[in-house]
């Protein structure tokens, strides 16, 4: 996966050199491992499951967007990142918020693959993602185990996406997809969530499979989802990777 981003104005700030807190008083996992790996994706667990483990193998961007919660695009770093996939184990108390998960798989990165970052805004021309009039067709799917599922299938002319248990900043990071997939080789088009809405819900959405345009995109989620995107400029928040490890130290 490239990181290039489709903007009208870029403003660049260096905001400042950041590397993850590692006291005894920021939360660790208490087991965790990551090597290097090779097959299939595939998560499982998550915040309040006691346990995450990639039963198959993650690249490091996806791991690196987990730990500081970044929307796709949201990244700048080697493009070995993107492709070299690791397994990744971990074992935490119940009840762990996703704050104190990201910061604990943060520690992680830092600790064994000596990851090192820092923080820049860019102004960039995207999309918002909000609530359309009428409001949104979506339905609460409360705190339920295992946990959230996302699904993709092509039939015909259509795709066909099953969301369960989602919270709106996995479909921000889906619509997001779908939009930089329609756009020019190498751009990303963010999406941000702006609808307010919180908790994680069951939902279902069908788009065409190819020739699919912003307006198509919006029509479709109002229609079947009660949300729109509406085209803004806004400042984003970026990590940039200054120093990551392809090799973990020992587990």
């Amino acid at each position: 996966m490239r990181y290039c981003i489709f903007c009208t104005c870029v403003v660049l700030i260096l905001a400042c050199a950041y590397c993850p807190a590692q006291s005894e008083q920021s939360p660790h996992f208490e087991a965790a491992s990551i090597k290097p790996a090779a097959g299939p994706e595939m998560f499982s667990g998550g915040p309040g499951a006691g346990r995450a483990t990639f039963e198959g193998t993650t690249t490091l961007d996806n791991l690196i967007s987990m730990a500081y919660d970044l929307g796709l695009g949201h990244l700048r770093g080697p493009s070995w990142i993107s492709t070299e996939r690791y397994a990744v184990n971990t074992r935490y108390p119940s009840g762990t918020t996703e704050e104190q998960f990201r910061q604990m798989l943060a520690n992680l990165l830092a600790e064994h693959l000596g990851l090192v970052v820092h923080r820049v805004t860019k102004e960039v021309s995207g999309y918002e993602l909000s609530v359309a009039p009428g409001g949104p067709k979506l339905t609460p799917a409360g705190d339920l185990r295992p946990g959230m599922s996302w699904d993709s299938r092509k039939d015909g002319s259509m795709t066909h996406m099953t969301f369960r248990q989602t919270a709106m900043a996995f479909l921000e990071y889906q619509v997001s997809s779908i939009l930089s997939g329609s756009s020019e080789p190498d751009e990303v088009i963010p999406v941000i969530d702006r609808t307010g809405l919180t908790g994680h819900f069951d939902f279902d959405l069908e788009i065409p499979t190819s020739g699919v345009d912003p307006s198509g995109i919006s029509n479709a989620l109002e229609k079947q989802l009660g949300l729109k995107l509406n085209p803004v400029k806004s400042r984003i928040s970026y990590i940039v990777v200054d120093h990551v490890k392809q090799a973990p130290t020992d587990n």
